[in-house]
């Protein structure tokens, strides 16, 4: 058993093209941006971060946490009154995150400053990609090389003296 780990680390070094396209797709998939959007053009089930009023963060304190200022999940459903989100962040004025479950609150619409949808963002995927290829590019140079080294400065290198 140990042996075929072994061998399994040595082939991910030799070929790094494997980890290199694993890490490609995470950093592809993680590049996104939140838009600016209305609530008649938000489907059920978007990503979204509702960021309250001064009213909202004070009227929703005892359900959300005191000093509340955005609160990012999945939406659920759209009334004349209220958004209701699958809560995954609720994130405080001054930068504290609280990770939720997926726990569904009713955010009223008159706590509401803006919604803002999550969308893919081609150019931030291609500029963390490019960069990630370039780093990888790099390590591979450094640790494993190409093999086309030149030979040493003064000779060949044969050893001492003659």
């Amino acid at each position: 058993m140990l042996i075929a780990r072994r061998n399994d680390a040595q082939s991910a070094i030799r070929n790094p093209q494997s980890g290199l396209l694993v890490a490609v797709l995470i950093v592809a998939g993680a590049c996104h941006r939140y838009e600016p959007v209305t609530a008649a053009t938000v489907a059920n089930g978007s990503s979204v971060a509702v960021a309250l009023t001064d009213f909202g963060t004070a009227n929703l304190g005892r359900l959300l946490g005191m000093g509340v200022g955005t609160v990012e999940g999945n939406l659920v459903s759209v009334s004349d009154s209220a958004y209701t989100l699958a809560v995954q962040v609720v994130r405080q004025r001054n930068g504290v995150e609280t990770f939720w479950r997926g726990e569904q609150v009713a955010i009223p619409r008159t706590d509401v400053a803006e919604i803002r949808q999550r969308r893919f963002s081609r150019g931030k995927s291609a500029l963390a990609t490019v960069a990630l290829l370039a780093a990888a590019y790099g390590a591979v140079e450094a640790f494993i090389g190409t093999g086309s080294g030149s030979s040493p400065p003064g000779g060949s290198g044969g050893g001492g003296p003659r």
